[in-house]
């Protein structure tokens, strides 16, 4: 699960409160000077968030044809 520093959308304390109703712990990532849509319009994205994550699934054992 990721968040930004300059979200104005979702702030801390909305994530905070997201963390606590899932039912288990997710990984975290923050990304400082990450607003809402960053996430998907940033050209950092890929490198930033995306190849991260999959790395991730990689290293659990799913999406090895990725």
């Amino acid at each position: 699960m990721a968040y930004g520093g300059n979200d104005a959308l979702a702030d801390i304390t909305d994530f905070q409160h997201t963390l606590k109703e899932l039912p288990s712990t997710p990984e975290v990532v923050y990304l400082e000077n990450y607003g809402h849509v960053d996430f998907i319009l940033s050209l950092q994205a890929k490198q930033d968030l995306y190849d991260p994550i999959i790395s991730f699934f990689k290293s659990m054992g799913k999406f090895s044809s990725i």
